[in-house]
């Protein structure tokens, strides 16, 4: 809603004023001290924004399903009296490992999956109090296995809908709803959910045969993955074996 008028009648004064009709929605701001938490809280994140700032990576060592990542980084300074500071894998709740003041980050995480492997690592910092702060970085990340983000993202794509939207996404179709519609609610047994629509799809697909063959080559990656698992939705499955052929045809990898 916009109010025009004359600032006489509208006005910031007019309406705000001792007298004005929109005085009552204001209240009166009183400066607060700092509480004791606070000051606990700002204490913790000095110490993970001084180690934070520092260059870390993760290097991954093994194989097969049993991958171990090696967490290496700067020292962690000599801090305040009864601060601790853990680190842990994003993907492994629970991996916490505690790093010593005045020595290099040197930490080992492990066994784990193809796609529990990462390169974000979560620093915490822990007062006397029990009180806690926490910050994420980034590491560079040495010697991933190939096929790593195809089998994070089959992790993830694990319904027909998300399939869908997927899918979408990738072809850059934008919004996967003109591939879903409401199920047919004419039997009373069956909720209203999600059904394929192939034509829309199917035309979908051959155009980015034409236009984006690179785009089907990561789809060609991850249908695998994901045929065994009730992920594809019905009749996605013959359609995609008709694509698949014409790409592999056009590609020369028949």
């Amino acid at each position: 809603m916009t109010l025009v008028g004359p600032s006489s009648k509208l006005g910031a004064a007019e309406m705000f004023g001792d007298d004005g009709p929109l005085r009552s929605i204001l209240t009166t701001y009183t400066p607060q001290t700092p509480e004791d938490d606070d000051a606990e809280l700002t204490r913790l994140d000095n110490v993970l924004v001084d180690l934070a700032s520092g260059l870390f990576t993760v290097t991954v060592l093994g194989g097969d399903d049993a991958y171990r990542a090696r967490f290496t980084g700067p020292a962690l300074a000599p801090g305040e009296a009864g601060i601790e500071v853990s680190a842990r894998m994003i993907t492994l709740p629970g991996s916490d490992q505690p790093l010593r003041a005045g020595e290099p980050v040197d930490l080992t995480f492990g066994p784990m999956a193809i796609d529990e492997i990462s390169a974000f690592v979560v620093l915490t910092a822990t007062g006397p109090d029990g009180a806690r702060a926490r910050c994420l970085v980034l590491a560079d990340l040495v010697d991933a296995p190939g096929g790593r983000l195809d089998a994070v993202i089959a992790g993830q794509v694990d319904t027909p809908e998300k399939f869908l939207r997927f899918l979408a996404l990738l072809l850059g179709a934008g919004d996967s709803t003109f591939l879903m519609g409401a199920a047919d609610a004419g039997d009373a047994s069956r909720a209203v959910g999600v059904r394929f629509e192939a034509p829309g799809l199917f035309e979908l697909l051959m155009r980015a045969l034409v236009d984006h063959p690179d785009r089907l080559e990561d789809l060609a990656r991850l249908v695998p993955k994901v045929a065994g698992a009730g992920v594809l939705p019905p009749g996605f499955a013959e359609i995609w074996a008709v694509v698949d052929a014409a790409r592999a045809e056009g590609s020369g990898k028949q």
